[in-house]
């Protein structure tokens, strides 16, 4: 299921880059560790955006550990970290990392 979740936020992502009035480019982020993060967004000024797609609606802060990462690796660029789930509200983890329902791609 998370695969079918992840390729639908991939696609849905992609869908809205080309309208968007913020351009920007879609990628997937992974260390020479193996730790990734399902998608990464690099905006026009060079901000970046980490996305994690999870099939589940508990989210915890271990969810956001991959995210951290690419925070610390990429310091003042990492703008926010979203954390999507099949949840149905949005939860602050920290300063700049979230936790979105799915159904915030439409809103």
């Amino acid at each position: 299921v998370v695969k079918i979740i992840e390729n639908f936020v991939a696609i849905e992502l992609a869908k809205q880059l080309t309208f968007s009035t913020t351009p920007g480019r879609l990628y997937h982020y992974r260390t020479s560790s193996q730790q990734e993060v399902d998608f990464v967004l690099e905006l026009h000024n060079g901000q970046i955006i980490g996305i994690e797609v999870k099939s589940t609606s508990r989210i915890s802060s271990r969810d956001f550990r991959n995210l951290q990462t690419l925070e610390n690796n990429i310091g003042e660029k990492f703008k926010y970290g979203f954390v999507v789930n099949t949840g149905n509200r949005v939860v602050q983890f920290g300063s700049r990392l979230y936790s979105l329902p799915l159904a915030s791609l439409w809103s």
